[in-house]
């Protein structure tokens, strides 16, 4: 079987969104990958939403922060923000475990929501986005 590169697959599922989402899309993956260099990037496609997650392993459930890329509109997840302090009010939710932002918010502002110093230091190196909808093996 043969596999299409990972950012090919990637590129053709933010094409099937309008061009203002397929910007934020961008935007708010670049800034991940800025503010988690060392993280693992989790790519999933599905009826829903094209998710963008980091995760310190590759494994899904491990995953911290996410961008799902809705058609009309992109939102910013933080998997385990019922534990985040918030002053601002920029989170929403009220769930027992999940929180989320405008994606605006994130993609312009200086980072608000970071993990300790100790925490980013335990990650690996990073390894190439996986597409796990296209193939439930690693499509790196």
């Amino acid at each position: 079987m043969k596999f299409e590169p990972v950012e090919s697959q990637i590129a053709g599922f933010i094409a099937k969104y309008a061009p203002a989402i397929q910007h934020q899309l961008r935007a708010a993956r670049f800034r991940l990958r800025t503010l988690f260099p060392r993280g693992h990037e989790l790519v999933s496609d599905n009826d829903n939403a094209l998710v963008f997650g980091i995760s310190p392993t590759d494994r899904i459930p491990d995953a911290v922060v996410s961008i799902a890329g809705c058609p009309k509109w992109v939102t910013l997840l933080f998997l385990h923000g019922s534990d985040l302090d918030d002053p601002a009010g920029l989170l929403a939710g009220d769930g027992k475990q999940v929180r989320s932002s405008s994606v605006q918010v994130f993609v312009l502002s200086e980072p608000v929501f970071m993990p300790s110093a100790s925490s980013t230091g335990t990650w690996k190196r990073t390894r190439p986005a996986r597409c796990r909808s296209i193939n439930a093996h690693s499509a790196a």
